[in-house]
């Protein structure tokens, strides 16, 4: 038999409701940009009942996995982002003052070789 079944990977998901179903639109975006409907990979729809026990059956997968494996971070350490951030921002500085004493340097060179064709 046929494995009809897609494999998907999502990091993003938006949750609709109405009266008679919950609609989960996964997605794919990085953090901090905005989802739409209109980026949904894959759509599942399910009525309230059915959300429900998914919901309890998620609960209980999640304290077990916790169990074994450790507390699921949510949030960033942010001490350690704010120090990566630095570090980042840091190296993007040195970089830029390398590009800039090049170009110094290789305007520099460039006049002196214009003086030299000018003034033998």
């Amino acid at each position: 038999m046929e494995n009809r079944v897609e494999r998907i990977y999502t990091n993003q998901v938006l949750v609709n409701v109405s009266a008679y179903d919950i609609v989960l639109m996964f997605c794919n975006k990085r953090n901090g940009e905005l989802i739409t409907p209109e980026d949904a990979i894959a759509e599942v729809v399910m009525s309230p009942q059915h959300a429900k026990a998914l919901m309890l059956a998620l609960k209980q997968n999640i304290v077990d996995y916790e169990r074994i494996f450790g507390t699921i971070n949510i949030e960033p350490n942010k001490d350690a982002f704010a120090e990566v951030q630095a570090k980042s921002m840091a190296q993007a500085r040195e970089q830029a003052q390398a590009i800039s004493q090049a170009q110094e340097q290789a305007m520099a060179m460039t006049m002196a070789q214009t003086k030299e064709q000018v003034n033998p």
